[in-house]
């Protein structure tokens, strides 16, 4: 059945087609034959793993049945990493046309996309290709079976061939502890235990292609773009042009290696001559597809170029101020995320004169889709990286992405990762050394989230004093193969060229020469750490820390921003650090054990640890979190044990990363315009469940650091900076926020007692812009004071109404609540010891005294109802648009939710969705969640959750601090 569907894939007559290699048989190679009898067509694997690829040996193993529930407790410390010591076999056979096969300069070839990390691969008997040269994680390996499939066809008895592939897969050694790696591969440095098997398998796609040598890929569509002047910073200017370049790549990929006598040299392939056609859908007449003038091309055995039109042969790819305004691709919160199809068509010319112009054959195609868009960024005088997108100004609000720490995939777990990224209010992924799956880049495109792709850290890939030759050949050709491969996508916002230091000048040379090889047009960074390249210019950006937690008031510290990691400059990798779990998520990874859900040692102990970040690594504890949680909250626990205890202390760590991971992000937005121009939190996500460095958890659970964030990043938010007691209004539209509108300050006391209010009339506030409140509307005396008279705590309520309501909450006719938000704030704040500071944390002074949130007003069960309304299968909304290829069962609903006690404030409200058995909490896109409501406060809160039309209808569940905390 393997073979069939190839057959299929490949019987195109005589067409180049990529037919997808997936099923595959792995087993050790210790103990097996060699490669020359492993593939054979008479061979016996049925005894081996099935594999389907990609994927790692691990895996695969753990799909088989082998390694249950890998990522609980501490049984990935079980596995034996001595059993990837030897290679591992990876075979599969696939059937191919035999006219396919023996046609006049038929060429067959087998794409490897990623090896981790080298191979010897033979088929049908032959060593193809050895592991000197099929060798790097990133690299394409395009491996010549003309030969083989030639003989194989000649031998078959009947249409079709058959063809068998087995690769014997080396593991790689890159960890950053060892400091003497020297294999270019993938490493999650401090991020995560180290995988067992090291990654080792075929953890990228395999293609077989058999016909036409001539092979199309890489299809782009570079863009520029024409603009009114801008009037500010921060004001979009008007687009007035835009111009399209097309581009493919084009490949012979006949062998160029002499002929070992004259009469090979009569059959040897020789150069291809044939035009390529370009064919882009909505640019042609009434929005159609336009097809531009084929070009003629002449590739020689083994070589390959990029064929271009532009508008100086094909006109509408001249795009005037009404048609680029709405072809335009823009990335998310900036306007619509266009894509459209691209398509390349390659004829030879000898079957075009025999054919006439009319029935001319195809021979290799490609299609793609594509935005147009055009990427700039700069260095502003204050040495800040900035990015322009169609000369828009696109300050980066983004994240670090892991994937699995096995390499796993799948398309409802791309999506459920990336919706999440777009709901807690990211623009951009930043991709540390992990350069992911064309599928997940697609959804990039289709969601219009920017990623930065570049090289790892702290590994093998900083380690240039022990590089060989080797080395420097498989750098040269994973910087290469990944920025063709990536070049194309709408997506892309820039390279950066390495991590944490900058490369040697010969190797920032041979990058270059890959950047220009690749046909990257895009920015390249030289590192993500502040250095200047002889060859890219100063980096712009700066990676000062912090790593573990510091207080709120650390981001806006004018300290802060000299040599630490203020709220000033571009932070290419940036984090309060701690963001332990829920405690659902912990119940999870504890595989549902009572006995471990709160060790000996509570959130010291062994077994939380094995659940922060490398064990070999600064950040394998909380520890850096742990003194000023109980300092800033008190005895949390207070002689609780097991479920109570872990519940009580996940439950107020939930509120600590909200407020950290907020203020991080509320204090590069309050600064946008002001050279702030980037953050990325690290990280946005888990590679394995952790209790540090994520928004969402590796189960996909959205906890306070993700809610934090989410409030700072809303279109409209309301911010507060309590370094400098100041409140301000961000607005990324769309529109502005028109004059008149009335910006509202409240402080309550724990009791729900109103102690201060005031508002003031706001100016219009552009798209774009933040707008600081007036100092008469609040400030830290006040605060202060509120606090002290409230026992130590107060509430600050901030919110904005629209221009045609009166003071007081929403008291005008027609008021609407343009945003909200609420800050728990103490007497004094922290004050952080600046003498004490480092790269990646902060001691402090005195710590801020929030231990009143433990004698909030108790409240029982029915006190916060919620009430959910489900609105059917959902469809793209003004809220949330959904693009059609979204492959999550998403279902909108509403909630509302309403606090019913008279003087309390129900703090971090949380809102779940539960499945029928009553303990799974469904995947919900919630637009707010763990927030607080003041005494008899209601509010609807909107999602999209993940559910099928035949489950029964989630219940809605509330919990409150006051419920599992106050006493």
């Amino acid at each position: 059945m393997r073979g069939f569907a190839l057959a299929l894939g490949l019987a195109l007559g005589g067409i180049a087609c990529a037919a997808p290699l997936t099923d595959w048989r792995i087993q050790t190679a210790a103990g097996q034959p060699p490669g020359t009898e492993v593939s054979l067509q008479t061979f016996n694997d049925s005894a081996w793993y099935a594999a389907q690829v990609p994927t790692t040996v691990l895996a695969a193993l753990a799909a088989a049945g082998e390694y249950p529930a890998l990522f609980e407790a501490r049984n990935l410390e079980s596995v034996d990493a001595s059993r990837f010591t030897s290679p591992w076999w990876f075979r599969t056979c696939a059937t191919v046309p035999v006219a396919d096969a023996l046609a006049p300069g038929a060429a067959a070839t087998v794409t490897l996309k990623g090896v981790n990390y080298r191979a010897d691969v033979f088929c049908n008997g032959d060593l193809v290709a050895s592991k000197e040269d099929v060798v790097g994680t990133f690299a394409y390996h395009t491996i010549d079976i003309t030969a083989q499939a030639r003989r194989a066809a000649l031998a078959a008895s009947g249409a079709s061939a058959r063809l068998c592939i087995a690769a014997a897969v080396h593991r790689p050694y890159d960890v950053f502890w060892t400091r003497n790696a020297t294999d270019l591969a993938i490493d999650f440095v401090d991020w995560s235990p180290d995988p067992p098997d090291g990654n080792v398998g075929l953890w990228q796609p395999a293609e077989l292609v058999v016909g036409s040598p001539v092979r199309l890929e890489f299809a782009m569509a570079r863009t520029s773009v024409t603009t009114e002047p801008a009037p500010s910073l921060v004001r979009r200017p008007a687009v007035t042009g835009a111009s399209v370049v097309l581009t493919v790549r084009a490949t012979n990929v006949a062998s160029s290696a002499a002929p070992p006598s004259p009469a090979a040299a009569a059959a040897a392939p020789s150069a291809v001559t044939g035009t390529v056609a370009f064919t882009l859908a909505g640019l042609g007449p009434a929005g159609g597809d336009l097809v531009c003038p084929g070009k003629q091309v002449t590739i020689l055995p083994g070589r390959a170029l990029d064929v271009t039109v532009d508008a100086s042969t094909c006109p509408p790819l001249a795009l005037n101020r009404s048609a680029a305004e709405a072809l335009l691709w823009w990335p998310v919160g900036m306007g619509a995320p266009r894509l459209r199809a691209l398509s390349a068509h390659f004829t030879p010319a000898a079957a075009a004169a025999a054919a006439g112009a009319a029935g001319a054959p195809v021979t290799a195609s490609t299609s793609t889709r594509v935005g147009l868009r055009h990427v700039a960024s700069d260095v502003d005088p204050n040495g800040s990286r900035r990015f322009f997108v169609n000369g828009a100004y696109f300050p980066v609000r983004g994240g670090g992405f892991a994937p699995d720490l096995l390499q796993r995939t799948s398309a409802p777990r791309r999506w459920a990762e990336l919706l999440l990224a777009r709901t807690a209010g990211l623009n951009a992924l930043r991709f540390e050394g992990k350069f992911q799956s064309d599928e997940l880049f697609d959804a990039m495109d289709e969601l219009g989230i920017m990623a930065l792709p570049g090289l790892c850290c702290c590994d093998a890939w900083q380690n240039w004093q022990l590089w060989g030759p080797e080395q420097e050949r498989v750098a040269f050709r994973s910087v290469r193969d990944q920025l063709l491969r990536l070049r194309g996508r709408a997506s892309m916002l820039a390279f950066l060229a390495s991590s944490d230091q900058l490369p040697p000048a010969a190797v920032q040379a041979s990058y270059d020469q890959a950047v220009s090889d690749a046909g990257w047009t895009l920015p390249v960074i030289a590192a993500a750490s502040n250095v200047t390249s002889g060859i890219w210019g100063p980096s712009g950006v700066k990676m000062a820390g912090p790593y573990a937690w510091v207080p709120p008031s650390y981001w806006t510290d004018p300290a802060a921003a000299d040599g630490y990691g203020g709220a000033m400059g571009f932070s290419t990798e940036i984090s309060p650090g701690a963001a332990p779990m829920t405690l659902d998520s912990w119940n999870r990874t504890v595989g549902g054990d009572a006995s471990l859900i709160w060790p000996e040692g509570g959130p010291d102990s062994e077994l939380f640890r094995a659940h922060c970040g490398n064990p070999h690594g600064l950040f394998r504890s909380l520890g850096f979190f742990l003194p000023a949680f109980a300092q800033r909250y008190g005895d949390v626990v207070a002689g609780r044990a097991g479920v109570d205890a872990a519940r009580r202390f996940l439950v107020a760590a939930q509120a600590a990363a909200m407020e950290s991971h907020g203020a991080m992000f509320s204090g590069y937005r309050l600064r946008q315009s002001l050279g702030a121009t980037g953050v990325v939190q690290w990280m946005a996500n888990n590679a394995y469940p952790q209790h540090i460095w994520h928004l969402w958890d590796q189960h996909l659970q959205p906890g306070g650091s993700f809610y934090g964030a989410q409030a700072a990043l809303r279109p409209v938010a309301l911010l507060w900076d309590p370094f400098n007691g100041q409140a301000a209004v961000a607005n990324d539209g769309p529109g502005a926020v028109p004059a008149g509108s009335r910006l509202e300050a409240s402080l309550v006391g724990v009791d729900g007692k109103e102690l201060y209010r005031q508002s003031s009339t706001m100016p219009d506030i552009p798209e774009g812009s933040v707008e600081l409140a007036p100092a008469s509307l609040i400030s830290s005396q006040a605060v202060s004071a509120a606090a002290r008279a409230a026992g130590g705590v107060a509430f600050l309520r901030l919110s904005l109404w629209s221009a045609d309501s009166g003071a007081g909450a929403g008291a005008g006719a027609g008021a609407a609540t343009l945003a909200t938000g609420t800050f728990w704030q103490p007497v004094e704040q922290d004050v952080v010891n600046w003498s004490q500071c480092n790269f990646y944390r902060c001691n402090l002074t005195s710590a801020a005294d929030l231990t009143a949130l433990l004698a909030m007003p108790a409240m029982g069960a029915g006190v916060v109802t919620a009430e959910a309304s489900f609105h059917g299968p959902a469809e793209p909304t003004d809220w949330y648009p959904l693009p059609p290829s979204h492959v999550l069962p998403l279902t909108a609903v509403t909630v509302r939710v309403s606090n019913t006690a008279k003087s309390a404030v129900a703090f971090q409200t949380r809102l779940r969705l539960m499945a029928a058995d009553g303990w799974t909490e469904l995947l919900t896109l919630w637009e707010d969640n763990f927030f607080s409501l003041l005494p008899g406060e209601s509010r609807e809160v909107r999602a999209m959750v993940a559910r099928l039309e035949t489950d029964p209808e989630p219940a809605v569940e509330v919990q409150t601090w006051n419920a599992q905390l106050a006493a």
